[in-house]
């Protein structure tokens, strides 16, 4: 019965992300199309609001990454390492120090499902080292190797998600590049935070949540700029 409930749970939760994606791109592509760009942070909010309901998330964790998120955005706006020089619009909403505050929610959306997708794949590989179950009776050294290569795939996958996203970030006037060039540091930048964020939820056992639900995101979020 709980299991139905949950699977009941978790296809709300795909039907709401595929709505309010799907409501947002055609307001875009209609004559509304600064209206719904300035309902981009609301649209963050929601997803965040809709993939975390219910699910065992390390909040206090959470609050801390969001933070080095927003440190490592501050120091790119301001010095321009490590991403590059560039400048946050008005689209996203309320911003402190020039960065929005709904930007450290978006890494946090990434990150955590990018995190459950490399995840359940690693423990559907036929060896047991990389099982839940096996990896919960290992010390912490003998586990660290596994969290280096579960964070090395998560870093990849958060790469491969920014070279989509990054091309779309000027035209939806979410951020601008110095001469409209996404430099190279920002991927590179991308991948070392990626890996060292997704290191550590590795090493502090963050707890999982729904594999189906943070699948689906990161699938509706690579078809709406893919087809944007």
């Amino acid at each position: 019965m709980k299991i139905l409930k949950k699977l009941n749970l978790n296809s709300s939760k795909i039907i709401l992300l595929i709505l309010i994606h799907l409501i947002g791109f055609l307001g875009i592509h209609s004559g509304y199309r600064l209206f719904f760009l300035s309902l981009s942070p609301i649209n963050l909010l929601v997803s965040a609001f809709i993939i975390f309901f219910n699910e065992k998330i390390p909040y206090r964790l959470y609050l801390s990454l969001y933070f080095i998120f927003y440190g490592v955005e501050w120091l790119g706006v301001y010095s321009g390492w490590p991403f590059g020089t560039y400048f946050y619009a008005e689209t996203l909403g309320i911003k402190v120090f020039q960065i929005p505050l709904i930007i450290g929610v978006n890494w946090l959306l990434l990150l955590h499902a990018s995190q459950e997708i490399i995840t359940k794949f690693l423990e559907s590989l036929p060896f047991k080292t990389f099982r839940g179950d096996e990896n919960a009776e290992n010390g912490v050294y003998k586990q660290f190797p596994i969290a280096v290569l579960k964070a090395s795939l998560v870093a990849a996958l958060m790469l491969l998600i920014d070279y989509l996203i990054e091309p779309h970030a000027a035209e939806l006037d979410y951020w601008h590049w110095f001469n409209d060039v996404i430099p190279l540091s920002n991927y590179l930048a991308w991948l070392l935070i990626s890996f060292f964020c997704s290191l550590i939820l590795s090493v502090a056992k963050s707890p999982r949540s729904s594999f189906s639900v943070a699948f689906s995101y990161l699938v509706i979020l690579i078809m709406f700029f893919y087809f944007l």
